[in-house]
């Protein structure tokens, strides 16, 4: 059973940031045009990356926290909250990279922006990839899962009318959000296997060797 309180600060993060990310890419995004696409699409992530996509489903904090320590190659002193993507958002202001005391535990940071923040610290990680295009389906799976948000937050007053009702819908919204955070882990780490890497601490794309070590599962 999900918590009313945690399953309504879920609700909040997924639809604000799940929508910005897509509407506000990176400025490296803004610049390019050379319509690459990501390797692997939602649709094709539980197929080609099961085991990771697996893992996300069923821990998708640890997984998201995992994920970001991939994506800055192990190099704590790169951390920043949401790596400084959601920093333009005014219900972020709270939260500016920088100044979170990043610098002086930046593993403790990490894990707070997951299990606290899961939705934003994903939606940071996939922005990293400014530069690549979103598949379509991606983009529907991402305002689908907004949608269904509002439809759980709402659902939270039609438990007080219809006890067990609104628990259900919490429940369906909460397994939908998994399963596509799930995807969006799994895309990441198939992402990380290949070359070009991104460094997420400038929206840049620098060469590493593609034998990276991938995402354990």
């Amino acid at each position: 059973r999900v918590h009313g309180g945690t399953f309504y600060t879920l609700a909040v993060m997924s639809f604000l940031c799940g929508l910005e990310s897509e509407r506000h890419p990176s400025p490296l995004a803004q610049s390019t045009s050379s319509g690459s696409m990501f390797r692997t699409s939602f649709m094709n992530a539980p197929c080609e990356n099961f085991g990771c996509c697996c893992i996300a489903f069923c821990c998708t904090p640890c997984a998201a926290c995992a994920i970001r320590q991939r994506l800055l190659r192990n190099d704590m002193t790169q951390y920043r909250c949401c790596q400084g993507h959601l920093d333009q958002f005014s219900f972020n202001c709270c939260c500016k990279a920088g100044s979170c005391s990043e610098q002086s535990c930046p593993s403790l940071c990490l894990c707070a922006e997951s299990f606290f923040c899961t939705s934003c610290s994903l939606s940071a990680s996939r922005m990293a990839f400014g530069h690549l295009q979103p598949d379509r389906c991606d983009y529907r799976l991402i305002v689908t899962n907004n949608i269904l948000q509002v439809v759980g937050i709402a659902s939270i007053f039609i438990e007080l009318a219809f006890p067990g009702v609104g628990r259900v819908i919490q429940n369906m919204v909460t397994v939908f959000f998994a399963v596509v955070a799930g995807c969006i882990v799994a895309q990441i780490d198939s992402e990380l296997n290949s070359t070009p890497y991104v460094d997420a601490t400038t929206t840049t794309v620098v060469a590493v060797p593609i034998s990276e070590e991938p995402m354990k599962r």
